[in-house]
């Protein structure tokens, strides 16, 4: 019977144990939606208590304990894309006021609304949690006596954020200021340049391309660009009959507001006027350069060679009289 007792009393011991490690611990998931069913937030890493941003991609927890003003204890656990706030071996500040002693307890971290997602819809709240919970015991003094509670939930408030997908239109011109019809263009995500859309100092990788076509107007127009992202705009099809101009276009998309930058063919800035170049075979290059010297070099030729030949022609009969 002792043994018996003694195994019982073990196997008590065990079980408070193992709960009381998940006392005082905040599960914070993040959400994933059904209606449209996908991964609305992405967690990109802590922040430790001096402010310092830890990706990630370099760890997935802090370590601390329960001491004033140290670390926190907290985990992201991938396969249940959830926090994991151990709040028992974190670090804390208090006040006390008329004999209460106020404990304060603060996690920060980073995560994305992942805007590029298909099933994204503009200017509609997304929570940036899903359910979060604190569970944990109320230990007492009462006549002496240590009380411990029974196991309580606490639910915490969930914030929700908003996003955005850009637009931009342009016209599409010959040098003419005619309009160009039928030109496309390809947006394509800048990720060699555009290192801090993921949060964590890398590029998101999931970003589409975006085309769009010259209408019977020459107008150009992108919708439901993925705002906080860098593209490059490329001419991926150029009507027949017309000439690229060697210029680089890039367009940044900003809590909804498009910015275009424009580049020459030789790296120069050029200010965005709202309308892309296609030039024409016969047109003399916008910028000048050896086509505009060779044209004006031939037509001082033609106006040369008339000229030397009637200097010729008039020393001849200049000569001939004399001589006669």
């Amino acid at each position: 019977m002792k043994d018996a007792y003694e195994a019982i009393f073990t196997e008590i011991q065990h079980t408070r144990e193992e709960a009381s490690k998940a006392e005082w611990i905040a599960c914070d998931p993040m959400p994933i939606l059904d209606e449209p069913a996908f991964k609305a937030m992405e967690f990109i890493g802590f922040y430790t208590k001096d402010k310092t941003f830890i990706p990630l991609t370099t760890s997935a927890g802090l370590v601390g304990s329960h001491t004033v003003d140290d670390e926190n204890t907290a985990i992201f656990i991938s396969n249940a894309q959830q926090i994991d706030w151990d709040l028992k071996n974190s670090g804390f500040t208090s006040t006390t006021s008329n004999n209460v002693t106020t404990y304060k307890y603060q996690l920060v971290y980073r995560v994305r609304l992942r805007n590029e997602d298909p099933a994204f819809t503009e200017h509609t709240e997304y929570d940036t949690n899903d359910i979060t919970s604190l569970s944990y015991r109320i230990i007492q003094t009462v006549n002496n006596e240590v009380q411990i509670s029974q196991n309580k939930v606490l639910y915490f408030p969930i914030p929700s954020v908003q996003g955005y997908l850009g637009e931009f239109t342009f016209q599409k011109v010959d040098p003419h200021g005619g309009a160009v019809v039928g030109a496309e263009f390809t947006l394509h995500h800048d990720t060699a340049n555009c290192k801090i859309c993921h949060g964590d100092g890398t590029s998101v990788s999931t970003v589409s391309d975006y085309v769009a076509v010259s209408d019977d107007n020459g107008t150009v127009t992108f919708t439901k660009i993925p705002s906080g992202h860098r593209y490059t705009m490329i001419e991926t099809g150029i009507p027949s009959g017309y000439l690229d101009t060697g210029r680089k276009y890039w367009a940044t998309v900003s809590y909804d507001v498009t910015t275009v930058n424009v580049a020459s063919n030789v790296g120069t800035v050029i200010e965005w006027d709202g309308t892309v170049l296609n030039l024409l075979p016969y047109d003399l290059p916008a910028t000048g350069g050896t086509g505009t010297k060779l044209f004006t070099n031939i037509g001082l030729a033609l106006i040369t060679i008339p000229l030397l030949y009637f200097a010729v022609e008039f020393g001849k009969r200049r000569w001939g009289g004399l001589k006669s």
